[in-house]
């Protein structure tokens, strides 16, 4: 595997030391050696805007204007992505996407969780049907209310909604 690094920059410090960065590798416990694997964590505080290196970049992500931030590279692309009409014409862009791929997710969520009432719906129509029979041939709702699954309470009720259609 290529050798990765995973970085979290946190609002807070999330692990809790007063560190302002945390690095994490992985470890053979058994043996007490690294694991060769190249994959590394790291979690970065950035709440600690001190005058290291460190804490001026994460000064600078705090920034609003590019004319604030420190680094120069930095302080140029967010010149150029908020201050230009062609950075600003690709953020629409790139948060126009977001926005779709966050709609099609929440659209697709929405038919999973349609599709999920209208099954526990139909299992319900089905218990309540077969509730029904099991009473037009005599059976106790306590007796039903065991076959089917469902509370003796809720098997009164539609034995009670029912007697008036049977009549």
């Amino acid at each position: 595997m290529p050798e990765t690094h995973v970085i979290f920059i946190t609002r807070d410090d999330v692990l809790g030391y007063g560190l302002p960065i945390y690095h994490i590798g992985r470890k053979i416990e058994e043996v007490g050696t690294d694991f060769k694997d190249e994959a590394y964590i790291i979690y970065v505080n950035s709440s600690r805007q001190d005058d290291t290196e460190l804490g001026r970049l994460m000064k600078d992500f705090h920034c609003k204007n590019a004319k604030d931030i420190h680094s120069e590279v930095l302080a140029r692309r967010v010149y150029e992505l908020k201050e230009t009409q062609e950075g600003v014409d690709h953020m629409c862009r790139e948060m126009d996407e977001i926005y779709n791929e966050g709609a099609k997710l929440g659209e697709e969520r929405g038919r999973i969780q349609g599709i999920a009432e209208g099954l526990a719906a139909g299992e319900m129509k089905a218990k309540k049907e077969t509730a029904l029979t099991l009473a037009e041939k005599g059976m106790s709702a306590s007796d039903i209310a065991d076959i089917v699954k469902v509370s003796v309470k809720l098997v009164q009720e539609w034995l009670s909604g029912n007697m008036s259609l049977v009549k």
